[in-house]
């Protein structure tokens, strides 16, 4: 496991050096499933339920009491996908992705964030779709594939972000794409 820690100060601010840390048990388990019918809808899904923490407790921030657990880690997570395919041409999927709750450090500067803090994120939801129709043999041998679909359909995004030159520009957790609508095609020659 590695760890950030303190070096001192420059010009700049604060440096740190990532450094090996203590020795670390990382356990759990998972649960996946997928079930077919007939070739035309499939779900799969999975849920992973974890600890990951170091044999001794490390101090993240000086000066606030150390902690064992990995920041950044949550200790549940999970996922699913339907998919349905009634036909060659149609195809659609829909899917979940589940992020439970995680420690994080959250370093003080910003106007929202007077002091230095170990916290605990909140669980997100991120859910997308997808659906596309493929056109066969438009030109000999080819297809063309026009889809369409959505991403984070719940706009699931972190609400507390630092504001100001002095924010903690680490401090960014929770899905990766804010809702996004998409739409495109693809040609396949073969």
């Amino acid at each position: 496991a590695f760890l950030l820690t303190s070096i001192g100060e420059d010009d700049f601010g604060e440096r740190f050096e990532k450094q090996n840390g203590a020795n670390a048990i990382v356990k759990g388990f998972t649960f996946e499933l997928r079930a077919n019918y007939k070739k035309k809808i499939q779900l799969d899904g999975g849920f992973n339920i974890q600890s990951s923490r170091y044999k001794n407790a490390v101090e993240y921030i000086e000066g606030l009491n150390p902690v064992r657990d990995f920041l950044r880690t949550p200790n549940t997570y999970g996922f699913a996908n339907l998919n349905f395919t009634p036909n060659s041409s149609v195809n659609g999927n829909v899917n979940l992705i589940y992020t439970g709750p995680m420690k994080l450090a959250h370093f003080s500067g910003a106007p929202e964030q007077q002091f230095d803090e170990i916290l605990n994120s909140r669980s997100f939801y991120e859910m997308s779709f997808k659906l596309s129709y493929k056109f066969k043999e438009i030109i000999k041998k080819s297809s063309i594939e026009m889809f369409t679909g959505m991403k984070n359909i719940f706009n699931a995004f972190q609400k507390d972000f630092d504001s100001g030159k002095n924010r903690d520009s680490n401090y960014v957790y929770g899905p990766a794409n804010p809702r996004t609508i998409f739409i495109g095609f693809k040609m396949n020659i073969l």
